[in-house]
């Protein structure tokens, strides 16, 4: 679900993060 593109990747941290 985010492995397709870095910018996935950055939202799923950022998201994860808070």
């Amino acid at each position: 679900m985010a492995a397709h593109r870095p910018k996935t990747l950055k939202i799923v941290i950022l998201g994860d993060s808070g």
